[in-house]
């Protein structure tokens, strides 16, 4: 879909056309039993788009949305759906469902002292790329009108979310079309530098040698976090294998599994035909996310692995500007809604068969087919991606005859609608058949639907 406007371009449609902006759902802290933690609960919040409840015969793609570190599953829902309704509002991205997991360990366990799990699959801090890619997929898909496809599910998360959206999407390439990562740590490249054995001396002034605890610093805290995720150890102090040995060295062993969680070494390892679209970015002010970040779009491009790497003026931050860039890639990636025949005990609507309409895309008419095989009362409307009724062509009887309906962009008052996705829905009782189609405007729309 055309990128209609900016954020700004946004905010001002926001305040100027009111009543007529799109506005989605967040329904919070909902349940589902994860086999993976044994059957236990997991929360998660989902936000589902403008006309979801009413318009039954669409079925939506799903973005899986990882929160930070000592974040939880109602952290980022309002800032996503602030951008997500204006960026609707406007066709820019077509409708989609947002589903906000909850990445904690439970209170009172070990792993739970580390503030954030990576998402990561671990014996300190559970199966969370298991619970992601099969129980909350099953979940949602079984819940929801979602299109049950790897086609139409992406992953994106920001900072610790962001390197569980990329490790889950490329592990589990088969589920996920895409992911977008917001300013995490593509690639563990830089523990071993000076500016790390500065931060060591800071953290352990009276070292070497060091005797490494997570209340040592922030540093030390996260590599223990990154430790727990990536190199636990049970048996050990602190549950987990540290990099480091007591001279400050980096023990290579463990760095090398650490690494082979790197984006560049889990890409590498797939056909490039499998390989999910891949979105990273991250702030310029980042310090040694924005290092390892860089290598690892060094790497990817060296190994000719097709990826999308922004930079942005900032720190380590979530901006309304980079979530509407994500928005875009993974929109793109996915693709439109698509419609459902919703049935039920009628057998009228087996008298009936619709057609895709053509031209589609088209401009400035399409044509919708009919084969009607027996006399029958139907409704044929147009509606626009957030339900609104765009146009009725038909509401009447169908002669038994084959017809070819025409819709020439215009709503109800014969005013021409901008580009964008329509959907052409054919309803005959409680039955509906539908389809989608894509009118596409040379030049500036003069539409104001």
């Amino acid at each position: 879909m055309s990128k209609l406007l900016n954020i700004v371009g946004l905010l001002i449609f926001l305040l100027v056309l009111p009543d007529i902006v799109l506005a989605g759902t967040l329904e919070k802290d909902l349940t589902f039993e994860s086999n993976a933690f044994g059957g236990k609960e997991r929360l998660y919040t989902v936000y589902l788009p403008d006309g979801y409840h009413e318009r039954e015969s669409i079925r939506y793609p799903v973005i899986y949305f990882l929160h930070m570190a000592s974040a939880n599953h109602n952290t980022h829902g309002l800032q996503v759906k602030k951008i997500v309704d204006a960026l609707t509002a406007v066709q820019t991205i077509y409708p989609m469902i947002f589903v906000f997991p909850n990445g904690n360990v439970p209170r009172g366990e070990p792993g739970a002292n580390y503030g954030g799990t990576l998402w990561a699959e671990s014996d300190l801090y559970g199966p969370f790329r298991t619970l992601i890619a099969k129980d909350l997929v099953e979940h949602i898909d079984n819940t929801y009108r979602t299109i049950p496809d790897r086609s139409k599910r992406s992953l994106l998360g920001f900072s610790d979310g962001g390197i569980g959206a990329y490790v889950i999407g490329l592990l589990h390439h088969d589920v996920f079309i895409a992911f977008g990562a917001h300013s995490s740590v593509a690639g563990w490249t830089d523990l071993g530098s000076d500016h790390i054995r500065g931060i060591l001396k800071s953290e352990y002034p009276s070292g070497p040698p060091y005797d490494f605890k997570p209340s040592a610093g922030g540093f030390s805290a996260r590599i223990f976090q990154i430790a727990g995720a990536y190199s636990p150890n049970l048996t050990n102090p602190y549950f987990v294998d540290f990099p480091y040995d007591d001279q400050g060295q980096i023990i290579p062993e463990i760095f090398d599994l650490w690494n082979s969680f790197n984006a560049d070494v889990l890409a590498k390892a797939l056909p490039i035909e499998d390989l999910p679209h891949m979105y990273f970015d991250c702030g310029t002010s980042d310090d040694l996310n924005l290092f390892g970040n860089n290598r690892a779009h060094q790497k990817l491009d060296e190994a000719g692995i097709p990826h999308s790497y922004y930079t942005f003026a900032g720190g380590h931050q979530l901006l309304d500007d980079s979530l509407e860039r994500s928005f875009n890639f993974l929109n793109d990636a996915m693709g439109p809604p698509s419609s459902v025949e919703v049935k039920n005990a009628l057998p009228s609507i087996s008298d009936i068969e619709l057609y895709e309409n053509y031209p589609n895309p088209f401009n400035p008419s399409t044509v919708i087919p009919i084969e009607v095989h027996k006399d029958t009362p139907a409704t044929l409307r147009i509606y626009s991606t957030g339900g609104r009724t765009v146009k009725v062509l038909h509401d009447g009887v169908l002669t038994a005859s084959h017809h070819e309906i025409s819709w020439h962009g215009r709503d109800s008052q014969g005013q021409p609608v901008p580009s964008g996705v329509y959907f052409y829905e054919l309803r005959i009782g409680d039955e509906v058949e539908s389809g989608n189609m894509a009118l596409v405007r040379q030049g500036k729309s003069s539409g104001r639907f």
